[in-house]
């Protein structure tokens, strides 16, 4: 009936709520950005908005603002994925 949010961003926005509707995710959508398409939440603009008031624009902390770990690019299959995601 929900679904809920990572928990590895939790703990860094203790205001966003935990448990999202179903019909605010499901059924996914496609997205085009760039040269790419993206599935997004069925209504991404309201999850965005919730998420990130105001958005769109860029963090304050954007040089900072970390989705990854680095130390996770010296595994062969992270960089095997990353290569063939976007080329050499």
């Amino acid at each position: 009936e929900a679904v809920a949010y990572g928990i590895d961003n939790i703990y860094d926005a203790p205001w966003r709520r935990v448990l999202w509707e179903k019909d605010l995710m499901f059924p996914t959508r496609r997205c085009a950005f760039e040269d790419y398409e993206f599935l997004v939440p069925n209504k991404a603009e309201e999850v965005m908005q919730e998420c990130y008031p105001g958005s769109p624009f860029l963090p304050d902390d954007i040089v900072g603002h970390e989705h990854f770990a680095y130390e996770d690019y010296d595994g062969a299959q992270i960089r095997a994925a990353l290569i063939r995601f976007i080329g050499e």
